[in-house]
C-alpha cells in the first residue's frame, strides 16, 4: 500500500516538475533558515553557561535613589565584596572587579599596543571562574602585585607561540607587569570580554585614588559564589540594606540625614546565566542583549 502511495507521488512530482522545484526550495530555505535560527538561540541561552557550577555564581547589582531619582546599575562599592565573603557563611566566595575603560599602553620588548577593556581582579578571580589555562598556575597568578594574566590572543601578538610566563609588559610606560599565566581566549558566549586582568594587590600602585576603600563610591563589580543549597532569594533579602547600613556607618551621621536626601542603595543579586539576556543597568561590564530577541527569532523559527 505505502509503495503504491510513493509512486503515485513521484508521478505527480514529475509531472509537475516547476511546482515541485519551488516547494522543495522554499522547504530547504525554510529549513536551513530555521536550523541557523536554532543555533542562534542555542548560543544565546548558553552565555556563561560554560563555567563549573554557574548555577552558584551572582553578581550583586545595585538599585536605590538619590534625590528622588531612581538607578539601578550593575556597580557597587569595592568593600562589599570582602564584607560579604567575611560576614555571611552563604558566601563561599567573592571577587571585586575593576574595568580599565580608558586605553592602556601595553609594550613588550619591540612592541607596542594600545589596548581597551582591561580589568582588575582580586585573586580568587580564576578560583570563581574556571577559565581554561594555556601556560602557568591560575589559581595563584593574581596573589602579586603588579601581575597580569592575558589571553593567549594578546600572548600571540606579544610573543608569537612562545610561553610567555615570567616575560614582562609595561604598563603605560611606567609599570612592570609580570606574567604569572596564560588563558585561552574567552568564549564567545560569555559576558565578559577582556584581554589581561591584573591583580587587585596592584591598584594601591596603578590607581591610588580609585576609591577602592569607600562604601559610597559605586564603581566595582562584585561577583559571589553562594555554598551549595542556598536559597538566593532568603540570601538576597539578608542582604538587601547591607550596603546603607555601611554607608551609615562610615559617614558616622544619623540615618534621617540620608533619609532625608532621599538616598538609598539596595543591594540585588543576579545569576551569572541570566545576565546576558536579562540585565541592561547602568555600567553594565559589556554590552548585553535580549530575551526577547530570542522569543521574536523563536516565532520566526
Amino acid at each position: 500500500m505505502i509503495e503504491n502511495y510513493l509512486k503515485i507521488a513521484v508521478r505527480n512530482l514529475s509531472r509537475n516538475k516547476s511546482f515541485t522545484f519551488i516547494n522543495m526550495l522554499g522547504l530547504a530555505i525554510g529549513l536551513s533558515a530555521s536550523i541557523l535560527i536554532l543555533i542562534y538561540i542555542n548560543h544565546e541561552l548558553s552565555y556563561d553557561r560554560f563555567f563549573n557550577h554557574h548555577e552558584q555564581i551572582y553578581r550583586v547589582a545595585v538599585d536605590g535613589r538619590m534625590s528622588g531619582d531612581f538607578f539601578n546599575a550593575a556597580v557597587s562599592p569595592a568593600p562589599l565584596a570582602p564584607a560579604l565573603k567575611n560576614e555571611y557563611p552563604e558566601v563561599k566566595n567573592a571577587v571585586r572587579i575593576r574595568n580599565i575603560s580608558q586605553e592602556a599602553l601595553l609594550s613588550s620588548h619591540d612592541k607596542k599596543f594600545y589596548q581597551s577593556d582591561l580589568i582588575m581582579a582580586d585573586s580568587s578571580f580564576f578560583d570563581i571562574f574556571d577559565f581554561k589555562p594555556k601556560f602557568g598556575e591560575l589559581h595563584t597568578a593574581l596573589y602579586e602585585p603588579l601581575s597580569i594574566v592575558i589571553t593567549s590572543s594578546m600572548a600571540q601578538k606579544f610573543f608569537g607561540e612562545l610561553n610567555p610566563v615570567g616575560e614582562i609588559i609595561e604598563l603605560n610606560n611606567e609599570f612592570n607587569l609580570r606574567i604569572p599565566a596564560v588563558i585561552e581566549d574567552i568564549p564567545n558566549n560569555s559576558h565578559f570580554d577582556f584581554p589581561a586582568v591584573i591583580s587587585w594587590t596592584s591598584i594601591d600602585k596603578i590607581d591610588p585614588s580609585g576609591n577602592q576603600g569607600n562604601w559610597g563610591s559605586q564603581a566595582f563589580y562584585t561577583y559571589i559564589k553562594l555554598a551549595e543549597n542556598t536559597d538566593e532569594k532568603l540570601f538576597e533579602d539578608k542582604i538587601e540594606k547591607v550596603i546603607m547600613k555601611k554607608i551609615i556607618i562610615e559617614s558616622g551621621e544619623s540615618p534621617e540625614i540620608f533619609e532625608n536626601f532621599q538616598m538609598e542603595f539596595n543591594a540585588f543579586l543576579q545569576p551569572l546565566a541570566d545576565i546576558h539576556l536579562h540585565s541592561n543597568l547602568m555600567a553594565e561590564l559589556s554590552q548585553n542583549s535580549s530575551v526577547s530577541y530570542v522569543y521574536t527569532f523563536s516565532a520566526f523559527a
